[in-house]
């Protein structure tokens, strides 16, 4: 399981957005081995505490974003990622 500390991303000004997405993204896509595709999207599941950050991505094409309460501040797709010091 991979974690990732929320904190050090700091206040999500609007190029700090962009650095968001671009990390979370780019770690969704490393962690399933391809980039998406809209005809076959990569699946995302996580935590319903974390939907402000799944709702702040600014691409999201190319995805299906599930919802899954099975565990708290969890990103899963193909693999475990753990966001910590998130308080939603």
């Amino acid at each position: 399981m991979e974690s990732w500390d929320y904190k050090v991303m700091g206040e999500l000004t609007d190029d700090l957005q962009i650095n968001w997405n671009q990390t979370l993204l780019t770690k969704i896509n490393k962690l399933n081995g391809r980039l998406p595709d809209k005809d076959n999207p990569i699946d995302v599941k996580y935590s319903s505490n974390l939907k402000p950050i799944i709702d702040s991505l600014i691409v999201k094409d190319g995805y299906k974003f599930i919802e899954d309460d099975s565990t708290k501040n969890v990103i899963e797709s193909n693999y475990i990622f753990k966001v910590i010091n998130y308080e939603s």
